[in-house]
């Protein structure tokens, strides 16, 4: 059949890129399916050629670095020594091991220490109450009567100390007169605070607590008008500071005012007490 054209090759199959091309999307396929699912494809495929292979399928497990040891493995040896090499241990060496995380439990939560006479000491209230019990009415008047005694001297100590800074005729100097206030408040307030108040009646020990914060103000009040005056000789305490000082001085005047009316109203508090245990004793004795 020479008029007859050739036949054209039919190829049939899967080219090698073609197939390439397919077995690498199977093997994605299979990589995206695993970790979306979970699976180990390792493991899986080590099963498959140990199957293909005819060998038993064996799927390894994961080395864990902090296992347990089986209970029929021989116990490793440490630093070339064997149990049976090592020497033995002495019962001593034995009970010092024992007896050390004990005592460092001990260390780590002591005891609380015991309260002795000599460490112990009582709150103010409960030594407050102690006295009130123990002191007698008696007793109590007359600490009273001396704790208010001494802080009329430690007030009339100021006034006095206060009136010598001015002149006969009322010229005085002003940083002299300033020094002596000063010095006035803080002496009176110092000697306050050393006053015992034991036993004290709590109307007399307010007053002398009142007493004692004014001076305190006062000798910080007239500190810094010194200082106002060494600063500008020539203000005459005169400016915004030296405004601000002055009105902080009227309302230590108007408290000291006030003080003394406290002092009038306690030292009739205690006229009024002194006449009522004086005639206690005569109304107890009756007719």
């Amino acid at each position: 059949m020479a008029g007859s054209s050739p036949s054209k090759r039919v190829r049939r199959g899967l080219s090698f890129l073609e197939f390439l091309g397919c077995f690498s999307a199977l093997l994605g396929g299979l990589a995206i399916g695993s970790m979306y699912l979970g699976i180990d494809l390792k493991t899986t495929l080590l099963a498959v050629v140990q199957h293909a292979q005819g060998q038993p399928i064996t799927i390894p497990k994961s080395q864990d670095s902090h296992a347990a040891p089986p209970a029929d493995a021989p116990p490793k040896a440490s630093s070339g020594l064997t149990a049976e090499s090592s020497p033995p241990v002495p019962p001593a060496a034995t009970a010092a091991a024992t007896e050390e995380p004990e005592r460092t439990a001990n260390a780590a939560d002591p005891a609380p220490p015991e309260k002795t006479a000599e460490t112990a000491a009582e709150p103010p209230q409960a030594a407050a109450l102690v006295e009130a019990i123990t002191l007698t009415d008696d007793q109590r008047r007359q600490l009273t009567d001396a704790y208010w005694a001494a802080l009329n001297e430690c007030l009339d100590a100021e006034l006095a100390r206060r009136s010598t800074a001015l002149g006969g005729s009322g010229d005085w100097d002003l940083y002299h007169y300033l020094t002596t206030r000063h010095e006035g408040h803080r002496q009176a307030a110092e000697a306050i605070a050393k006053l015992h108040e034991r036993g004290v009646d709590a109307h007399v020990a307010a007053y002398g607590a009142k007493a004692r914060q004014w001076h305190q103000e006062g000798a910080t009040l007239y500190a810094r008008a010194k200082d106002l005056l060494t600063d500008a000789p020539t203000a005459q305490l005169n400016g915004p500071f030296a405004q601000s000082w002055q009105s902080a001085a009227t309302q230590h005047q108007m408290e000291e005012r006030l003080l003394a009316e406290k002092r009038s109203a306690v030292q009739a508090y205690l006229d009024h007490h002194r006449e009522q245990s004086a005639t206690a004793p005569a109304d107890d004795a009756g007719p």
